[in-house]
Formats: C-alpha cells, sequence, structure tokens
C-alpha cells in the first residue's frame, strides 16, 4: 500500500534523526479509533506493525463515541494491543463531538467521563482528552463569549471531580 509506504519512509526518517540526537527521546504515531470496532482494531496491527523499529510509544485515537457496548471493551482494546507489541500505550485523543447529533454538553460530560473511566481500567500511560467542549465558530462568538468559555470551563472542572469520585472516591 503507497499510503503505508509513504507514512514508513517518513516515520522511519524522523525516527532516525531525532535518535541520532537525543536516543532516548519518545517517539510515537497515532492510530485512529473510528469508528470504533473490530475492523478498526484490526487495521492498527497492520498500521503499527512495521512502525515498530522506528517507535517507542503507541498512540491510540478512541473515539466510540456514545456507543456503551464499546466504550465497555476499550480496556479490552487497549490492553490486547499493549500485549501484542509490548510498548506504553498512550490514549493520544478520546472525547465526543456535540455537533451535527442529538447530544448536549450533559451528555457529552458523562460519555467522557465514562470513557476514561473504563480506559483507567486498562492503565494506560496517559489519557489525553481532545475536544472536551466543541469548537466555537467564528460567528458563535458574541457578547456571550465570556458565558460560554466558563461554561466550557465549568463542564471541564465537572468532568475531573466526577472522575476523581470515581477512581479515587472523594473530590
Amino acid at each position: 500500500n503507497r499510503d503505508q509506504e509513504f507514512i514508513l519512509s517518513h516515520v522511519k526518517t524522523a525516527s532516525e534523526a531525532i535518535r541520532a540526537i537525543d536516543p532516548s527521546t519518545t517517539i510515537t504515531v497515532n492510530v485512529s479509533g473510528w469508528p470504533m470496532n473490530d475492523k478498526t482494531q484490526e487495521n492498527w496491527g497492520k498500521f503499527i506493525e512495521p512502525l515498530l523499529p522506528y517507535i517507542n510509544v503507541i498512540s491510540l485515537d478512541l473515539y466510540p463515541d456514545g456507543n456503551t457496548e464499546e466504550i465497555k471493551k476499550l480496556p479490552i482494546r487497549v490492553e490486547e494491543i499493549r500485549k501484542k507489541f509490548n510498548l506504553p500505550i498512550y490514549i493520544s485523543e478520546t472525547g465526543v463531538c456535540t455537533v451535527g447529533c442529538n447530544l448536549n454538553n450533559l451528555t457529552q460530560k458523562d460519555i467522557i467521563i465514562q470513557t476514561i473511566h473504563e480506559l483507567l481500567k486498562a492503565r494506560p500511560n496517559a489519557i489525553i482528552i481532545y475536544e472536551y467542549t466543541d469548537e466555537l465558530k467564528s460567528e458563535d462568538f458574541s457578547k456571550n463569549s465570556i458565558e460560554n468559555q466558563v461554561q466550557v470551563n465549568i463542564l471541564y472542572i465537572d468532568i475531573f471531580q466526577e472522575l476523581n469520585k470515581k477512581v479515587h472516591g472523594f473530590p
């Protein structure tokens, strides 16, 4: 596949250049996780395998989009990839968008909390929430934009307070 050869060539070149300067640098590539299903996981293996000589971390972008069954499978999927390739795992992106669907920010918050709670069971080396809220378009900015940002920050704080309760049992 020409795309895979192109990616491999660039990752190899970048990795060799970086390691020539600092051999201990973390090198990774993101592997997409949408739509989240068995076929996507199978494709990860095909993508990652030829890159193994050039990376030392696997970064997964996981978007189960509120599918409860897929969210519950996330720890298994992460652990299978870790066992197969014996490298640290970063969840480099996860989240859920509310634009163009029937989700609101509270539902989004609940889905993100459930997703991260499940991912923590797999003990990844890192979890990064991508787009914990939807980006505002330029036409959305108005005199209320500061109020909107305050609401976004409150949502963000709520997510982490809920996770602290679930994981550690305290606020």
